[in-house]
């Protein structure tokens, strides 16, 4: 299963060429996987950052961009888990241009589950990780 939310590319993400500035799409997986947190597990990401005091840190993060996104495209997001670890967890997303449901990129990236209050690795807290795994479709 894979969460999944749309957006639409806007002026400030373009270049000027008129296409979506790469690292704007690392922007756009951010949001998605804020989104994931509230919607698809519902645990919105700033409680259990400010409230569980639990970070999930990028450590690794790599994409492949397949087509370019315009101003005004509308885009879906789908994110699902790649692999778990005890304290890290992959997840991978692909970003689809809604017209013709073409892949425009695809990204695994790896965060580390982490104790906000002395930034040390921790092991994901079992009641989170069982929801992630209800999004766990391997490569």
């Amino acid at each position: 299963m894979r969460y999944k939310t749309s957006l639409l590319v806007r002026f400030g993400d373009i270049d000027h060429a008129g296409v979506v500035y790469y690292p704007r799409f690392f922007n756009y997986l951010h949001m998605a996987f804020e989104d994931f947190f509230r919607d698809g597990l519902g645990q919105p990401f700033h409680e259990i950052v400010d409230r569980r005091k639990i970070g999930f840190p990028i450590v690794h993060a790599e994409s492949d961009f397949m087509t370019v996104l315009k101003y005004g495209d509308r885009i879906q997001l789908e994110v699902y888990l790649v692999r778990a670890g005890r304290s890290s967890l992959t997840f991978g997303f692909d970003v689809i241009r809604e017209e013709g449901e073409i892949l425009a990129a695809r990204a695994r990236i790896t965060n580390a589950t982490i104790d906000r209050t002395t930034f040390r690795a921790i092991p994901c807290p079992e009641d989170l990780k069982a929801l992630f795994l209800r999004y766990y479709e391997p490569d």
